[in-house]
């Protein structure tokens, strides 16, 4: 199921250079570490700024300045084109508009050119409509460098990160019409000071004040006869810890992802990552093809999650038995629920013996009480084969989907299966 991408030597590839510098800009807030198999971000935030206030600050920054070319810069990577270059686009489209149709797709086409695709395909070989066309793609090229999003060169600014990750998650809010979470959390008979309150008992001498059950311990005291309460009046609720859920979002890139596959996976991976962290659990992410493109490891920091998401871009082939590895890794030092949900349209293709591969995998999964689902885009028979073995031994769940706007429900669905 994987996709050979179209030779394009004049665009420029996101993944050279642009990385580190897009990266770089939030030192400040996030440490980045090279590993063995990709880059793994940390996701923690050097200050001390409350989850949910982090989280909130990071929902209000998308009322940000020219957020409106998020949409320009989150399709050309989910594209693979890291850069702009009016001239190049423009002798696409009046060669061979087809063609220029694969490469950029008919949302990025329609971005830079302020044209529907189809008009521009009926009149791609009139010389009034070809001049027009032209000035309207060097004005937008412009327009992008004169707000910091491309440079002179046509390459996307490291500022370009940002304006597709905050696109992303305005994308998300206004798919679902509500900032909030309305996800509950499962519950299991440990006392946890943070839990929900639960049985009630007589008041011990360490428990917190605020866990006083007053109307009960008045009640007590009444049937005592007592006209003061006393300590031995006191009754106290117990709590029922929550059980933490830390779920790591295995985003395959391979080429046959590209375009509106990725892109609906991306918001898929955002609405996963707002609802977890909302819920005080948290989310980790790998992106992987052949190779691990990123990871980012167990956080509650939404930007940390987002950011490496809104970059990602179509590689080659799927090397899953790499991505379970990877996600066992940022999962066996946690506590609490941990689970690997994977996002993919194939199958393993990087070895000759790809279900012993993942197999091997799966089994360190199993070791450290991982759990694993998988959903799958219109996989054809080996691929589904293949997914219903990987969930089958680690007791996950899979969602076989025919198309890639059904993605988000079941992500939403898998996560509220483990509250």
């Amino acid at each position: 199921m994987t996709e050979i991408l179209p030779n394009k030597p004049q665009i420029g590839n996101p993944g050279e250079g642009l990385e580190e510098e897009l990266l770089s800009q939030d030192r400040a807030d996030m440490s980045i570490e090279k590993g063995e198999e990709g880059e793994e971000v940390d996701g923690h935030l050097a200050n001390s700024m409350d989850d949910k206030d982090r989280l909130a600050n990071s929902v209000m920054e998308v009322d940000t300045d020219n957020i409106d070319d998020g949409v320009v810069v989150e399709e050309a990577f989910n594209q693979n084109i890291g850069s702009f270059l009016p001239d190049v686009m423009f002798k696409e489209l009046v060669k061979d508009y087809k063609n220029a149709k694969k490469l950029y797709g008919e949302t990025l086409i329609r971005e830079l050119s302020g044209y529907d695709p189809r008009f521009i395909d009926k009149n791609a070989k009139i010389p009034e409509f070809q001049r027009e066309l032209q000035k309207k793609l060097k004005d937008k090229a412009d327009e992008l460098k004169n707000k910091g999003m491309i440079g002179a060169s046509g390459k996307f600014s490291p500022d370009a990160l940002n304006t597709a990750a905050l696109f992303l998650i305005r994308e998300e809010f206004e798919h679902t019409n509500t900032g909030y979470s309305q996800l509950g959390e499962p519950v299991h008979k440990a006392r946890d000071q943070t839990g929900e309150r639960s049985t009630i008992r007589d008041f011990k001498k360490h428990d917190p004040y605020r866990d006083i059950a007053v109307r009960q311990s008045v009640a007590k005291a009444i049937r005592r006869g007592h006209k003061e309460l006393i300590v031995d009046d006191l009754k106290s609720f117990d709590r029922e810890a929550r059980q933490k859920v830390n779920i790591v979002y295995a985003l395959d890139t391979s080429g046959s992802m590209k375009g509106e596959k990725l892109r609906l996976a991306k918001r898929s991976g955002v609405a996963l990552g707002h609802r977890a962290i909302r819920d005080n659990n948290k989310v980790g992410l790998v992106i992987f093809g052949s190779d691990i493109e990123k990871s980012v490891g167990l956080t509650k920091d939404f930007m940390s999650f987002v950011k490496p998401l809104a970059l990602s871009t179509p590689g080659q082939e799927t090397d899953i038995a790499l991505a379970v590895r990877q996600g066992v890794r940022l999962l066996e030092n946690e506590t609490g629920i941990k689970h690997i949900v994977l996002i993919t349209d194939g199958l393993h293709t990087t070895s000759n013996n790809p279900e012993g591969a993942v197999l091997d995998e799966i089994g360190k999964a199993i070791a450290q009480d991982i759990t694993i689902s998988v959903v799958g885009i219109a996989l054809d028979k080996l691929g589904e084969k293949m997914a219903t073995t990987i969930v089958d031994h680690s007791k996950g769940k899979l969602y076989a989907v025919s198309s890639p706007d059904e993605v988000q429900g079941v992500v939403i669905a898998d996560y509220r299966s483990l509250l």
